[in-house]
Parts: C-alpha cells; sequence; structure tokens
C-alpha cells in the first residue's frame, strides 16, 4: 500500500512476542501489540546508532524517522482470533467464521522521531465483516493454497477468498490489515 502511495518503506521485523497475558478489550490488545513492536524496533535502530552518521556529518541536518508498526485480530464471540498454528486450527477457525459476521480490529502505533523530538500516536481501526457460507471442501483447497496460513482469522480478503465477503462495514484497508487512510489523518494532524 505504501508503495503505491509513491514510498519505499524498509521493513523491519519486530522480535518481540505477540502474546499477551492480560485480560484486554480487542482495541487495547491490537494497541499493546502495536506499540510493542514499535518499541521492539525503535530500540533496535537506537542499539544499531540510527542517524548518527547522519548527524555526523557538517551542518547535516537529521533525517525524520518515522516507525509505523500494527498488529491485527479477528474477534468473535468474546474471543480473539489471531493466525492459525496449523492447518487444523486453520480449519477450525474457518469454519466458525462461516455465514456469520466477524470483527477486524488493527492497532497501529506512529513513531516520529525529529530533531530530538519524539511524537508517538496510539489508535485503532475496527471493521465488521459478513462472510456467507462455504463449504468444508472449499475451506481444505483454500487452506492448501497456504494463503490462510499467515493471516489473523485465516483468510485475505484481498486474496481468493474475498469471494466469500457480503459486506462490510467500516474501512477495507483495515481488514488487509493495513489502514492507511487513518495512518494518512493521522500523520496529517501530528506536528513537530
Amino acid at each position: 500500500m505504501l508503495r503505491a502511495e509513491g514510498l519505499e518503506p524498509v521493513i523491519i521485523r519486530s522480535s518481540c512476542s505477540e502474546e499477551l497475558l492480560l485480560p484486554l478489550a480487542p482495541q487495547e490488545y491490537v494497541m499493546a501489540l502495536a506499540f510493542r513492536k514499535g518499541q521492539s524496533v525503535f530500540e533496535r535502530l537506537k542499539e544499531e546508532g540510527w542517524g548518527q552518521e547522519v548527524s555526523a556529518r557538517a551542518g547535516a541536518e537529521e533525517k525524520p524517522l518515522l516507525i509505523i508498526s500494527a498488529d491485527t485480530i479477528v474477534f468473535k464471540d468474546g474471543r480473539v482470533i489471531g493466525k492459525p498454528e496449523d492447518e487444523a486450527d486453520a480449519f477450525r477457525i474457518l469454519s466458525g467464521l462461516r455465514d456469520d459476521v466477524n470483527s477486524v480490529y488493527t492497532g497501529v502505533c506512529l513513531r516520529i522521531v525529529s530533531g530530538g523530538k519524539a511524537v508517538t500516536r496510539l489508535f485503532y481501526s475496527l471493521t465488521h465483516v459478513r462472510l456467507g457460507w462455504y463449504s468444508d471442501d472449499y475451506i481444505r483447497a483454500y487452506i492448501a493454497s497456504g494463503e490462510p496460513m499467515d493471516k489473523a482469522g485465516a483468510y485475505a480478503i484481498q486474496g481468493s477468498f474475498g469471494e466469500n465477503v457480503l459486506g462490510i462495514e467500516g474501512p477495507r484497508d483495515n481488514v488487509i490489515g493495513f489502514p492507511l487512510q487513518m495512518i494518512k489523518d493521522v500523520l496529517k494532524a501530528i506536528s513537530l
């Protein structure tokens, strides 16, 4: 999505755990994980000396750093549904989501560091997704494609599974796991 906006992001995977032990509401859960991921990346960049080579050059201004971290879950019947552990778990998840509505939450943490100042914004996006009926055979074939194995809720609406979506209430880009328009709106409101 960022490349479509003309940006070339550097993708740095967080090394932090994605498990939280405290009972949290779904929006608090995803925001806490987004913050944890962003903090992990920020600490790694500090250890690697981010910005020092730029600041060391005479007269050079420090380039601002923007870290965008996010985490997405599906929530249904009072349960957080993350990525499937294996194919059997994917089958169980997809069976439980068919012919019903699930809620997709994405928590986002934006951190901008520039000129010795730092600004952090934490927020979430919510979308309700109504899925139609699909057979057990369909689920098995979808799992065999490999697509659901790294997706919260074991599905991706931007892939072939999109044909099962009967309706969406809220931002579509949130269901993809990156609420770009909301991110752009929050970034516009930040001043350093």
